[in-house]
């Protein structure tokens, strides 16, 4: 669905490739207000499975194949998403 206005990030494996885990909890804060203003009330965000093949059909949306970089990212996207509870 387009939403005029709306923010759009990277997919989780290109922002996984930043480590950056500051901006990803930024990203989630963002990605619930926004879904928040327009009524939506489920984010089925983050993607923390461990890619190991690329022929899964899903890999762009995970954070990559490293457990404790899915782990912190995916931490720091829940937190954000829950600031905006």
């Amino acid at each position: 669905a387009f939403i005029q206005d709306a923010l759009s990030f990277p997919s989780g494996i290109g922002r996984g490739s930043s480590f950056d885990i500051d901006l990803e909890e930024k990203i989630g804060a963002i990605v619930s207000r926004q879904e928040k203003a327009v009524g939506i009330t489920q984010i089925f965000a983050p993607v923390l499975d461990v890619t190991q093949d690329p022929r899964m059909g899903r890999q762009g949306e995970t954070y990559g194949e490293d457990a404790y970089l899915a782990g912190k990212m995916g931490t720091a996207y829940t937190r954000g998403i829950q600031k905006n509870e």
